[in-house]
């Protein structure tokens, strides 16, 4: 059977109804359960506004109303409880077309993006973490609605997708200052002097316009609903959070260490690095990168940054891949260096070192075995050196693709 996009995206289909009808079958017999713990309180704050109540009266949610109105149809019990497994796999699939179109876009040939698009609409764990009931794919769909957009040069629809995005979990604003680098005007050169470049266009200024329209509005109408908890719960927590459990991130450890000492009442203002702990992670994925690699590839720059701001978060679970793995094929699709050992070593540590995470955490978790360290923070350390290791690599053959492709051009002139 020969491969299109069609039958790419039925493969796709038919994945997800397999592990969703699988998912049912896990949480009647088994044990342990398919559902995420997270949907049962997507849906629990779903009832509580069914009830007029606010959804954060459901301990833990910590998330933007919309996500608990979309899911409103939940409370009418039996099968519709299941209503937000299937949105969320629907923007899955509607995650897979984006990158479809958006290759398209970039020229790439078309054996080229069905397997490229295929990391995704074939992924497993992509496809497990939308059919267990976890929404990121919402916020991936919209991230690649804006992108797609921008190339399109539709420069409303883009703002109007970015604005919602940052309303529903504030990381996208990182993507802000790169597409308004991507807007901006090199200057001329005049009289052998180049003209200093300029970022703020017309299209610049109205996306940052439109973007900030649709965050505030949204962002307003919450307030005005739920107050200062949704505030709070929303955005002020994700500045201050303390997670240990579950964390891949270098943070971990020293978190947990915070987290004791509250416990016993003796954390100070200077031990609340917390609060900072933005300050490296914006300055790297929201300002160097977008400024130094954005006219050589936009896409390659979104994927780049996205990878360095998980990896700088204070907590790094495994769906929080997601947001940059639904831009891993705009990096892959004019790279052919993977015959070459530094990708292989550094897949082969970021693999690896998550395994070596995983297998301490059982041992403490499950075992009661003191392993949280050195252990825990030793593959933690691991797995931040090999993905700070893999960033120097994507950096530098974006740059070397991008040299490549002016000279091609030159040589046409």
């Amino acid at each position: 059977m020969e491969i299109n996009s069609r039958n790419l995206l039925t493969i796709g289909v038919l994945l997800r109804v397999g592990f969703f009808i699988y998912g049912l079958y896990q949480d009647s017999h088994l044990e342990v359960k398919y559902t995420d713990i997270d949907y049962y309180v997507f849906t629990d704050a779903a009832k509580f506004i069914a009830e007029d109540r606010s959804p954060y009266a459901r301990e833990t949610y910590r998330y933007t109303p919309l996500l608990a109105l979309l899911l409103l149809p939940t409370t009418l019990g039996g099968f519709h409880f299941q209503f937000g497994k299937i949105l969320f796999m629907l923007f899955d699939l509607l995650t897979g077309i984006l990158i479809l179109r958006i290759l398209e876009l970039t020229k790439t040939r078309e054996r080229n993006r069905l397997i490229l698009a295929s990391l995704w609409l074939l992924n497993p764990m992509v496809i497990t973490i939308s059919s267990r009931g976890s929404s990121e794919s919402i916020l991936s769909a919209l991230v690649l609605a804006s992108i797609y957009s921008l190339l399109k040069g539709n420069i409303f629809s883009c703002g109007l997708a970015l604005g919602l995005s940052i309303h529903l979990k504030i990381y996208p604003i990182i993507y802000l200052p790169t597409m308004i680098v991507f807007l901006s005007r090199d200057g001329k050169v005049v009289n052998g002097i180049k003209k200093r470049t300029q970022y703020f266009t017309k299209n610049a200024i109205y996306l940052v316009c439109v973007a900030g329209f649709t965050f505030c509005s949204l962002t307003i109408l919450m307030f005005h609903l739920y107050g200062m908890a949704f505030l709070r719960e929303t955005y002020i927590y994700h500045f201050i959070r303390i997670d240990h459990r579950h964390n891949f991130s270098i943070y971990n450890t020293a978190l947990y260490f915070v987290s004791s000492l509250e416990h016993q009442g003796l954390k100070g203002d200077l031990l609340s690095f917390e609060r900072w702990a933005f300050i490296p992670q914006l300055g790297f994925s929201a300002i160097l990168i977008p400024w130094y690699l954005t006219k050589k590839d936009i896409t390659s720059t979104l994927f780049i940054q996205t990878f360095v701001f998980v990896l700088f978060n204070k907590v790094i679970t495994s769906q929080y891949f997601v947001w940059y793995l639904c831009l891993l094929p705009f990096y892959l699709r004019q790279y052919s260096g993977w015959k070459q050992w530094p990708e292989w070593a550094g897949l082969v540590i970021w693999s690896g070192s998550q395994g070596l995470w995983l297998y301490f955490a059982y041992q403490l978790e499950f075992k009661g075995r003191s392993t949280f360290y050195p252990q825990l923070f030793g593959a933690a350390s691991l797995f931040f050196v090999g993905n700070i290791y893999l960033t120097g690599i994507f950096i530098k053959r974006t740059k070397a693709i991008s040299q490549a492709d002016d000279q091609v051009k030159e040589k046409k002139a």
